[in-house]
């Protein structure tokens, strides 16, 4: 799949641009699709990974949510630029969907590690985009629990999951909610941040006591620092472990 011709409108600074990851997200994503599938990006930011699975899935049924109405806006204009059709809604997480709706729900949720009361200098858009509380895994988590409900049987849940947040934790979570659990793919990526945000030295601290505690997974080695991103597939085998 070559993403190189959606065209994506990346001038406001209040939506989550594409970045590597995403891109690797919605090759996933639409591997994992099939024709005619019902299918869900929750916090869809730009639109890519929606606009590539409509795209590139044929028949697929795409609806895209985000709390932002402001990246609702842009992700709905680069649909019509790339001659898409896509469903937008503004939800919080999973609020606005039922049970059993989707056959696939994709998610990269926010999950960088944030203090209270403390930001990393990006506008208020990216720092809803990002926060994922202090260990990075608190909306990991609870998309990884939410989304369950949501799919139908034997649906897939497709995760970008950057192990700048507590990855263990979403591992054991998934494990606890999943019957199966595939690394679809791992990939390096800068931990932008650090360099498109302008972040305090006590939220900079916290980043590095959650890395040296092993916590976290970033390499400060590297500059700028960089992180691995497992794109995780999950799925149940007609159970459902949590009932």
């Amino acid at each position: 799949i070559d993403l190189r011709g959606i065209a994506i409108d990346t001038s406001n600074k209040e939506v989550y641009p594409p970045i590597d990851t995403t891109d690797w997200v919605a090759k996933v994503a639409c591997s994992v699709a099939k024709p005619g599938h019902r299918v869900l990006e929750v916090g869809t930011g730009s639109g890519l990974i929606a606009i590539a699975v409509a795209k590139f899935v044929p028949y697929a049924r795409v609806v895209a949510s985000d709390i932002n109405p402001t990246a609702l806006a842009v992700a709905e204009a680069n649909a019509k630029a790339n001659c898409v059709e896509i469903e937008f809604i503004n939800s919080d997480m999973f609020t606005e969907f039922g049970r059993n709706e989707f056959d696939v729900i994709v998610a990269h949720p926010p999950a960088v590690p944030y203090l209270p009361e403390k930001t990393w200098a990006m506008s208020e858009g990216m720092t809803m985009a990002t926060d994922g509380g202090n260990d990075g895994s608190v909306l990991v988590c609870r998309t990884i629990v939410e989304a369950k409900p949501c799919l139908r049987n034997q649906g897939r849940l497709v995760l970008g999951l950057p192990h700048w947040s507590n990855a263990a934790k979403a591992f054991l979570t998934l494990a606890q909610h999943y019957s199966w659990i595939h690394i679809s793919k791992r990939v390096i990526t800068e931990f932008f941040p650090l360099t498109r945000g302008n972040p305090s030295d006590e939220l900079k601290g916290h980043i590095e006591r959650l890395t040296k505690e092993g916590v976290i997974e970033i390499d400060f080695s590297q500059d700028p620092p960089v992180a691995p991103v497992s794109i995780v597939v999950a799925w149940n085998n007609g159970e459902n472990l949590s009932e």
